[in-house]
């Protein structure tokens, strides 16, 4: 059933090509007061925080999305358990199926995904089957996947990306049917050897995965070590560089199609050929760029981008801060679709770790950000050298060991458990840098002392 859906959210998506740009703002504005009559009805969260923002039920129908409050990851989290009247989805029950061994979907009904982001902060995030089948029809619609459709010889889809625990990517590739796609994933934990071994026997069709992963495979390419053809290369989850995409280009022959995904919407924008950018989803999401004063902003300027996710009944997002930072593009005439030029959001450091062969290697930062402890709401690492990390971490009671654990097991996968030494420590605030005032997730310490 869950891979019904998809289809037919594809094929409900590509029906949608003929829109003016009229029309897509006349569905728009549909879809957000179905959504708020729902929202009123089966979500205590959202009755009670628009009635404290002087909000009635009489009022929605009239209502604009900039009339509404903004949400964030903090205030979503804390409400968790209100956001749902299904019991299956509170938030100390989804915290420890996620630290658990179990696979999606949970209880069978839900696809549920977790990041800490690179803010720190842990955020759950639900999918219903319907919702679930819509992300993945959107990526099928606009995608080399959605071509790639043969029951008679399944696709090889291969990504590059945290694989270790419910994050975004690796559940979204894992669930792909069987009937359709052959799929490998690669830690970007393994090492570099291990991922070139695997693709040399894999030899996937399209190829996915973070963008610092990927330029190192295709300079392995070039170098003559990695001896794959893909068809389509799929860059997502941290901003991509122009040298990384003009060495996949050099390597492979194909622009690489970057996408704009997160946990809170699995497919935001997508680059689509012919268009400067990426192209945003707008037919399932209202997206608005805010200036500091909540104010939008015009094309070439960059601002928040507050999202309203349009099609996820299992947990609505409405005005949502993204807290990622996009430059906004202009759109043509003829074009239905607003595009973003590119996504500033926030770049993390590696962690620098020692392996067990005395090799210097470092933790991918997605694996830092997507870091999860149930307990634990914050954390920072800290590189006092290549082979001791310090952890410092937000919590309402001592999780030092759980948090000790955590980290070993992704040490362990790495090949650095017996040659790196971890402290832990439980604070009551994180340092931010004191250069800039800003939180950092990781911190390498100066030359001669720590941080």
């Amino acid at each position: 059933m869950w891979l019904v859906e998809s289809i037919r959210s594809k094929r409900l998506i590509e029906r949608r090509n003929a829109w003016t740009r009229e029309q897509l703002l006349e569905y728009q504005e549909r879809s957000l007061h179905d959504l708020l009559r729902y929202v009123w009805t089966h979500s205590p969260f959202y009755r009670d925080y628009y009635a404290q923002h002087g909000i009635k039920e009489g009022d929605l129908a009239q209502l604009a999305v900039h009339d509404l409050p903004i949400l964030n990851k903090e205030i979503v989290m804390e409400s968790f358990d209100q956001l749902s009247l299904d019991p299956l989805l509170r938030r100390d029950r989804l915290e420890q199926w996620l630290h658990s061994e179990a696979k999606n979907p949970y209880q069978k009904r839900y696809m549920v995904v977790h990041t800490s982001g690179s803010s720190g902060n842990m955020g759950i995030f639900v999918y219903d089957k319907e919702a679930w089948g819509r992300t993945r029809g959107i990526i099928m619609a606009h995608s080399t996947l959605g071509r790639a459709i043969n029951p008679f010889r399944p696709f090889r889809f291969a990504m590059c990306v945290a694989t270790h625990g419910h994050f975004g990517a690796v559940t979204a590739a894992q669930s792909l049917p069987r009937l359709l796609f052959k799929v490998c994933t690669c830690s970007v934990l393994d090492p570099i050897q291990m991922t070139i071994d695997t693709l040399n026997r894999f030899q996937p069709e399209q190829l996915g995965g973070y963008p610092t992963t990927l330029h190192q495979l295709a300079q392995a390419a070039l170098e003559g070590k990695l001896n794959i053809h893909p068809q389509a290369v799929t860059p997502g989850g941290e901003p991509l560089s122009e040298e990384a995409a003009s060495t996949i280009e050099k390597a492979w022959g194909v622009s690489p199609m970057e996408a704009y995904a997160s946990s809170e919407s699995m497919c935001l924008a997508l680059r689509i050929p012919g268009r400067d950018g990426l192209t945003l989803i707008e037919d399932e999401h209202i997206f608005e760029m805010l200036d500091a004063e909540d104010r939008p902003v015009g094309p070439g300027e960059t601002g928040r981008l507050v999202m309203t996710n349009l099609y996820n009944r299992a947990m609505p997002l409405i005005r949502y801060d993204m807290r990622d930072y996009v430059t906004r593009g202009t759109r043509p005439d003829h074009e239905r679709f607003d595009s973003i030029l590119r996504v500033e959001g926030r770049v993390n450091e590696a962690l620098p770790v020692r392996l067990e062969d005395g090799s210097a290697d470092s933790l991918h930062p997605i694996a830092l950000s997507e870091f999860f402890v149930p307990g634990a709401t914050k954390f920072q690492f800290v590189s006092e050298s290549a082979s001791r990390v310090s952890i410092r971490y937000l919590a309402a009671e001592e999780q030092d060991e759980s948090v000790r654990e955590a980290f070993g097991r992704l040490l362990k996968m790495k090949g650095a458990l017996s040659s790196t030494e971890v402290s832990v420590e439980r604070v009551s605030a994180l340092p931010v840098d004191t250069k800039t005032g800003k939180y950092r997730l990781v911190v390498l310490s100066p030359p001669g002392g720590p941080a």
